[in-house]
C-alpha cells in the first residue's frame, strides 16, 4: 500500500491537488461549480413558478415582490457574481410584471434609469472621481502623502483613528466622506500594510453615521424636511425635532462604537477582515486577490513614486478644493468634484507634473477604472426600482398593521425593516414611502413616536451598510478600489452585532419609553 506522501507527491506531479481530509472533494456540493448551478436552478424555478401563477397586469403584486428580493439575496451568496444578480433579479421583478414582454419592458426601465436626473447624476459623479484617484495616484501626490502621515503617525492603531476622526469632521456628507477619505486614508494605511478591507469597513461603519447625527449632515438635513411635509414638525423646526429622534438610533451609536473599537484594537477582527489581516502577516498585499466575482477584479498596482516637482501642496489643494467645491455647490457632488478636477489638473500643469496630453489620458483612464462600478450602480438601480413597482415596500408595511402592542412597535418596525433593506435597500425613498405609516401607528398604539422613528432610519441606515445593492457600499469600493462583493462580505460581521445589539436596545427601550 503506498503511503500518503508517496500519493500526494504523484497527485503533486500530475498538477492536481493532494486529497487530504482537510480538502474538499472537486464534486462537492459545496463546489463553486455546484453553488452557481444552485444559484441558476433557484432563478429558473423563480421565472417558471411565477410565470405559471403570478398575475398579468395587477397593479398590486402582494408576496410575489418578495420573490426577487429573494432572488437576489441568494444568487449572490451562492455565486458572488453581484453583475449577474443584479441584472437576474431585476428582469425577474420586470417578468412578474408583464410575463413575456419583460425584455423589451427590462430594456426600457434600463433607458428610464440611465435617463433619471439622480442616477444620472451619480453616475456622473463615480466617473469624476475616477480621474480624481488616478491623478492623485499617478502624480505620486497619494504616496507622498501617504508617507508623510506615516512618519508623523507611530503605527496602523493612530492611522485608522485619525481616520475615524476625520469621518466626524467630513460628516456633511457621507459621499463626500468616502471619497476624501478612500483617496487620502486608503494610501496611509497602506504605508502600515492595513488591509484595505479594514480601511473600507471603517469608511462604511462610520461615514453614513455621523452624517447621520451631526445637524448639519446630509441625512439629517433629509429626514428633517420630511417630518414637516408629514406634519409631524411644524415649518422650521424639522431639525430639533429630528434630534430628538437622535439618541433612540441605537443602531448608529453602536455601529460607530465598534467601529472606533476596532481601529483601536479592542475588537476582535473577525471573518474576512481576520483573513485579510493574516494575508498581510504572511507577506500578502493590502488588496484582496482578484477573483472576477463584483463589481471590479481589483489588482493591486505599485504605487507610483513622487514626480518631480510633487510636494504636500500637490495632495492638499486637490482634496481641499474638493471639500470647498462640494460646500459651495451646496454639496452637489458633480460640480464639486467636476471643479476640483480642473483646479487639479491646472495645478499639475503649473508644477510642471504632467502636459495637457498627460491630463487627457488620466481623464480617459479614470473615467475607464469606473465604467464597471457605474454599469453596476445602474442595474442596481433598475433592480431596485422594479421590485418597488410591485408594491415591495407596500407589502411590508402592511404586515406592521397588526401589530397593536406598543412595547413591541419599535422592535417590530426596526427588524422588519432591517430585513427588506438587507435584501434590497431604498435608503431615502424608504423613509419617504413608510415614514407617514410609522407616524399614524405610533400615534393609534400610543408608542413613543421618537422611539418609532429611531427604529425606522436606523433600519435604513442598516441597509446602507450591509445591502449588496447599497449605494455607500458602490462609493466605497470605488474609492478604496475594492471588488464590491469583498467589500460587502468583510464588514457583515460588525454590521450584524451592531444590529443584535440595537434590536434587544429597542425592545428594552419599548417598555421603558
Amino acid at each position: 500500500m503506498k503511503s500518503n506522501v508517496v500519493i500526494e507527491t504523484e497527485l503533486y506531479e500530475k498538477n492536481q491537488e493532494p486529497i487530504t481530509p482537510n480538502t474538499p472533494k472537486k464534486n462537492s456540493l459545496f463546489s463553486e461549480r455546484n453553488k452557481k448551478i444552485l444559484g441558476y436552478a433557484f432563478l429558473i424555478a423563480s421565472f417558471v413558478i411565477s410565470g405559471i401563477f403570478a398575475p398579468e397586469g395587477a397593479k398590486y403584486y402582494a408576496g410575489w415582490s418578495m420573490l426577487p428580493a429573494v432572488a437576489i439575496f441568494l444568487f449572490v451568496i451562492l455565486t458572488k457574481s453581484l453583475i449577474e444578480g443584479f441584472l437576474w433579479s431585476g428582469m425577474l421583478a420586470v417578468f412578474i410584471k408583464y410575463k413575456f414582454n419583460f425584455f423589451v419592458e427590462y430594456q426600457d426601465h434600463v433607458l428610464k434609469t440611465i435617463t433619471n436626473a439622480d442616477t444620472a447624476y451619480l453616475a456622473v459623479v463615480f466617473l469624476l472621481l475616477g480621474i480624481v484617484i488616478e491623478m492623485l495616484r499617478k502624480s505620486g501626490a497619494a504616496a507622498y502623502f501617504a508617507r508623510v502621515v506615516a512618519k508623523k503617525a507611530k503605527n496602523s492603531r493612530f492611522s485608522l483613528f485619525f481616520q475615524w476622526i476625520l469621518s466626524w469632521v467630513l460628516s456633511v456628507d457621507d459621499y463626500l466622506q468616502a471619497f476624501v477619505i478612500g483617496a487620502s486614508m486608503g494610501p496611509v494605511n497602506d504605508e502600515f500594510k492595513v488591509p484595505r478591507e479594514q480601511t473600507a469597513y471603517t469608511i462604511r461603519a462610520t461615514a453614513v453615521h455621523t452624517s447621520s447625527i451631526i445637524p448639519i449632515g446630509s441625512w439629517v438635513v433629509f429626514c428633517a424636511s420630511l417630518l414637516e411635509q408629514n406634519k409631524f414638525a411644524a415649518a422650521g423646526t424639522g431639525v430639533s425635532e429630528y434630534m430628538k429622534v437622535v439618541p433612540f438610533m441605537f443602531y448608529s451609536s453602536i455601529s460607530l462604537i465598534i467601529a472606533l473599537l476596532v481601529t483601536m484594537g479592542w475588537f476582535p477582527k473577525l471573518g474576512l477582515i481576520k483573513k485579510a489581516y493574516k494575508r498581510v502577516e504572511k507577506g500578502g498585499s493590502v488588496f484582496p486577490p482578484a477573483k472576477g466575482t463584483g463589481a471590479s477584479d481589483v489588482v493591486e498596482e505599485e504605487m507610483p513614486e513622487p514626480k518631480k516637482g510633487v510636494n504636500m501642496l500637490t495632495f492638499l489643494i486637490p482634496i481641499v478644493a474638493l471639500i470647498g467645491a462640494c460646500i459651495y455647490f451646496d454639496f452637489n457632488m458633480q460640480y464639486g468634484i467636476g471643479l476640483a478636477v480642473m483646479i487639479s489638473g491646472a495645478l499639475f500643469l503649473i508644477q510642471g507634473i504632467f502636459k495637457m496630453e498627460d491630463i487627457f489620458n488620466i481623464v480617459f483612464e479614470g473615467f475607464n477604472s469606473m465604467v464597471q462600478m457605474t454599469f453596476l450602480f445602474i442595474i442596481g438601480i433598475t433592480m431596485s426600482t422594479m421590485i418597488s413597482d410591485l408594491g415591495f415596500t407596500k407589502f411590508i408595511v402592511g404586515a406592521t398593521h397588526n401589530i397593536v402592542d406598543p412595547h413591541l412597535l419599535p422592535v417590530a418596525l426596526f427588524l422588519l425593516f432591517c430585513g427588506t433593506e438587507f435584501l434590497v435597500t431604498f435608503n431615502w425613498t424608504l423613509y419617504m414611502m413608510v415614514l407617514p405609516s410609522v407616524i399614524g401607528l405610533a400615534a393609534a398604539t400610543g408608542a413613543n413616536p421618537y422611539l418609532c422613528l429611531g427604529a425606522l432610519f436606523c433600519a435604513g441606515l442598516f441597509g446602507s451598510n450591509a445591502s449588496f445593492a447599497s449605494d455607500a457600499g458602490m462609493c466605497t469600493a470605488a474609492a478604496t478600489k475594492l471588488d464590491l462583493y469583498e467589500h460587502n462580505v468583510s464588514g457583515l460581521p460588525y454590521h450584524f452585532i451592531s444590529f443584535g445589539i440595537a434590536a434587544v436596545l429597542y425592545l428594552v427601550a419599548g417598555y421603558i419609553f
